[in-house]
């Protein structure tokens, strides 16, 4: 996505964490965490991405991206 559109983006923001068990789990410590919340809920956020990717180790890392074009 930042590869295609760099330039034209307005606004972009992104959440990072790792060793929560559930989406629940780590979507309530990035809303509990001042800097993510605002990522997360800022009316700029008109797109999306979340994904994850379980380690050699078994830790789960998560990713939030919210951008706007």
């Amino acid at each position: 996505m930042l590869g295609e559109f760099t330039e034209k983006l307005k606004f972009t923001g992104e959440c990072l964490g790792w060793g929560q068990k559930t989406s629940f789990d780590i979507v309530e410590g990035w809303l509990n965490s001042p800097g993510h919340r605002s990522a997360i809920l800022s009316e700029n956020a008109q797109y999306i991405g979340v994904g994850t990717v379980t380690g050699e180790n078994g830790v789960i890392y998560w990713a939030l991206f919210t951008a706007k074009i």
